[in-house]
């Protein structure tokens, strides 16, 4: 499996008013002309590692755009998984996945995981892609968490950081899988081995001497889409 090139540039409307809000997903040139980056990478990452998620949002007009978009989604397919699963992600109505296993792996088959851009990605600069990794099969599951980090996966959800330099990242220990301050060891050590199978597909797919990575798993209550696990990828390709 290898992550999506870069779309091809396409022309770019002198202004939003021949653009439906229901036409679709913003393009590249779209998005660097009308809905300018509102975070650094810099900040980027320290909103993931205060762990925070809730920081990080669409630009406000991206967003109205988006909700109108699937609104006309929801109309169409009944639900936005619906769409992604039988037309975004084809993988067709009532297919199960192509294995027994209970979760998501690193070495999941291709038939039952995605990586895709992020049609409607967070408010990002234009050299840092936001990519999608859809799975058929949970990516937290009760076989992978210890019941004693259950509420504060729930609640915090997983992250992590991959290929970025020590001093770059706040709390001056770049790790993998990061956790939440005043962490407990043995905590800690759940939430690494929770997310293990995570990571390893993320260094598979974005390896550090490529790549600058930031990437999370949204707890329950951030989830746009909670019926369908999925991963965000932020990633910088190294100069």
């Amino acid at each position: 499996m290898s992550i999506p090139l870069p779309r091809t540039p396409s022309p770019v409307p002198t202004d939003l008013s021949s653009v439906t809000a229901r036409e679709g997903p913003p393009t590249r040139g779209e998005l660097a002309k009308f809905y300018p980056a509102r975070y650094t990478w810099q900040q980027l990452k320290s909103f993931i590692e205060s762990g925070d998620l809730g920081l990080l949002k669409r630009d406000p007009a991206l967003q109205e755009r988006y909700k109108a978009w699937a609104e006309d989604i929801q109309k169409k397919h009944g639900t936005i998984t619906n769409y992604l699963v039988n037309v975004r992600l084809g993988w067709g109505p009532n297919t199960p996945p192509t294995t027994t296993a209970k979760y998501f792996t690193s070495t999941s088959s291709p038939d039952d995981v995605k990586i895709i851009f992020n049609d409607w990605p967070y408010s990002v600069p234009p050299e840092i892609s936001h990519y999608l990794i859809w799975s058929r099969l949970p990516v937290v599951h009760p076989a992978l968490v210890h019941p004693s980090v259950t509420s504060q996966i729930d609640r915090d959800g997983l992250w992590g950081f991959l290929g970025v330099p020590r001093q770059e990242v706040l709390s001056g220990e770049c790790v993998y899988t990061d956790v939440a301050p005043g962490t407990s060891r043995s905590a800690r050590l759940h939430i690494l081995a929770a997310a293990h199978h995570t990571q390893q597909f993320i260094l598979a797919h974005w390896p550090e001497n490529d790549w600058e990575v930031a990437w999370f798993v949204n707890p329950p209550r951030l989830q746009s889409v909670k019926d369908l696990s999925h991963i965000h990828v932020f990633a910088r390709r190294k100069q």
